[in-house]
This record gives structure tokens, C-alpha cells and sequence, in this order.
């Protein structure tokens, strides 16, 4: 006579959880490796997070002096143009043909300059620069006497003061214009011996970043740019070509 085994609802539940619960304690080590490389993965997106911030806010900084290198030689340019009048030409484009005080000493832009051999007009240039601050970068061997002052750039200030040119940055700035290749161009209309004169103007902006305002240690950003463009000067009366050293 065979007698058959009847189980209860609740020995059965009760069997499969500790199944369960034994297969949980022999994969410990596995949910353990799971958690730790999701920290990991969360860690390292985080990181990569704040690293892209501060690259991001680094080209912000970048863009912002790339622009204000570019406006500073634009304001250079503009400067010399507003000095090139009918009032300073006269006494500025004859200073440049014939290279009295100096003019050419310090010119960039003008490789005949010492050529014994080259004409006056080739070897014209006159300078000019803002000698703003402590930079004075560019050395100016003349600065135009036309002027009460030289043009300025008003500089950068900290925080808790009034911004300057650059904003509230620790930055400086500074420019340098020369004037070359001058050519005899149309006369000045109703009048007898006047004519203006086409010119070269190149202008060299300059803007340094320092860690504090002022200071004279190395920088930790620099921007250069050089412009240049074609104008008419004067009017004035014909150059006197025939004197250069």
C-alpha cells in the first residue's frame, strides 16, 4: 500500500526562499563589482563634466582677449587716420620721408629703411605708439608731437572698482602704428600745389593677462595682432624727396 506525501503551501514558500536567499550569498562578489563600477562610471562622467566646464569658460576667456586684441590694433588704425589730418600732415609725412628724429629706428614694417641704395619714399616711416602703463612694448623711438598726450587706453580694474577698457580683468594693453610707403595721389580740388597723399599704415595691438593688475610677472595669456590698410593723408604740399639720409 503506497501513501502519498502531501506538502503545505507554507513548507513550500518556505523552501523556495532559501533557495533564493542561498543563491543570493554564493553571487555577493558579483553585485559588489556591479555597484563599484556604476560609482565608477558616475565618477568619471562628473569629471568629465567639470573638465569640460573649465575648457569651455577657458575659450570664453580666449575669445573675449582675441577680441580685444583685434579692436586695440582697429583703434590704432583709427587713431593714426584721426592724426592724418590737414592740420598734422604737413609737419608728420615730411618727418617720415626724411627720417629726422629718429623716426625710423624702430619701424617694423619698413626693410629698405637702412638701404643706402633705396629712395626716400621707400625708406619713409613714422611711428607711433600709446606707451600706456608699464608695458611699453613696442620701444617708440617718436611719439607724435601733434598730439597734448598719447592716445590712451584706459586699463583694466579689480573688483569693487570702476571697469576700465578691459573690463574687470587683469589685463593690459597697448598699440604701435607706423606709417610707410607714402605715393603722391590726387590734389586737393579748387586749390594750386596740394595734394594728398596714399600711406601705409600698420598698426600692432598687443593685449597681456597677468594674475593681478600691474604686475610685471610672466603672463598667462597674450594676444598680438597686426592690421594694416591703405589711406589718404593731407592735404600737403609736394614731399621734398631729393634730402634722406
Amino acid at each position: 500500500m503506497m501513501r502519498a506525501s502531501l506538502s503545505s503551501p507554507a513548507s513550500v514558500s518556505l523552501a523556495g526562499a532559501k533557495r533564493r536567499a542561498s543563491s543570493r550569498a554564493s553571487s555577493g562578489g558579483a553585485v559588489m563589482f556591479v555597484v563599484a563600477m556604476t560609482i565608477t562610471v558616475l565618477a568619471a562622467l562628473g569629471a568629465w563634466a567639470l573638465q569640460s566646464a573649465s575648457l569651455e569658460v577657458r575659450m570664453a576667456g580666449y575669445e573675449r582677449q582675441n577680441t580685444q586684441t583685434h579692436y586695440i590694433s582697429e583703434y590704432g588704425v583709427l587713431a593714426a587716420m584721426q592724426t592724418l589730418n590737414a592740420t598734422y600732415a604737413p609737419a608728420i609725412l615730411p618727418v617720415a620721408v626724411t627720417g629726422v628724429n629718429g623716426t625710423r629706428a624702430q619701424c617694423l614694417s619698413a626693410p629698405t629703411q637702412n638701404n643706402a641704395s633705396a629712395s626716400c619714399m621707400a625708406k619713409a616711416c613714422f611711428r607711433w605708439s600709446t606707451s600706456q602703463g608699464t608695458m611699453n612694448i613696442f620701444n617708440p623711438s617718436y611719439v607724435n608731437p601733434a598730439t597734448s598726450a598719447p592716445y590712451a587706453i584706459d586699463p583694466s580694474a579689480v573688483t569693487g572698482t570702476t571697469p576700465g577698457s578691459f573690463g574687470l580683468t587683469s589685463m593690459q594693453g597697448d598699440f604701435a602704428v607706423e606709417m610707410t610707403e607714402p605715393a603722391q595721389g590726387p590734389a586737393q580740388a579748387g586749390t594750386s600745389g596740394m595734394y594728398f597723399y596714399w600711406v601705409t599704415l600698420t598698426s600692432y595691438g598687443k593685449t597681456q593677462q597677468t594674475t593681478s593688475p600691474n604686475s610685471t610677472a610672466l603672463y598667462d595669456s597674450e594676444g598680438d595682432e597686426v592690421l594694416r590698410t591703405r589711406v589718404l593723408a593731407g592735404p600737403i604740399p609736394p614731399l621734398n624727396v631729393t634730402t634722406c639720409p
